[in-house]
């Protein structure tokens, strides 16, 4: 591993749209793990859960990005993105596994034209 120069850390909070089949503690698992990949990488930021919300996923068949993005403003209402969508803050679609969109190979993505803050 390199050694990296200590730093202090930007801290990063995500809020993540997803159903019932996920736990919060697998949310944090995942969560652990890319601030582990960041603190290998000597990158000085830190991921955290700002929140957790429960939509119904019923619905989110597409496996394309920008209808899927859509879908949760439909869903939760462009008013609570809003303030998720400002520098340093983030959202994301938790979608379980078999969905469409990782058929195609993916597991995740984020797209710069639907909002910098979403993945």
């Amino acid at each position: 591993m390199p050694s990296c120069e200590v730093m202090e850390k930007v801290e990063t909070p995500i809020h993540f749209f997803t159903g019932d089949f996920v736990s919060d503690e697998r949310l944090q698992e995942y969560v652990d793990y890319s601030n582990l990949v960041l603190d290998n990488s000597c990158v000085p930021m830190r991921r955290t859960i700002a929140y957790i919300t429960r939509i119904n996923l019923k619905d989110f068949e597409s496996h394309d990005t920008g209808r899927l993005h859509k879908q949760l403003i439909d869903t939760v209402g462009g008013a609570t993105l809003k303030p998720m969508q400002k520098k340093g803050r983030y959202y994301g679609l938790i979608l379980p596994e078999g969905h469409a969109f990782g058929r195609g190979g993916f597991v995740g993505e984020a797209h710069l034209n639907f909002s910098r803050s979403f993945l």
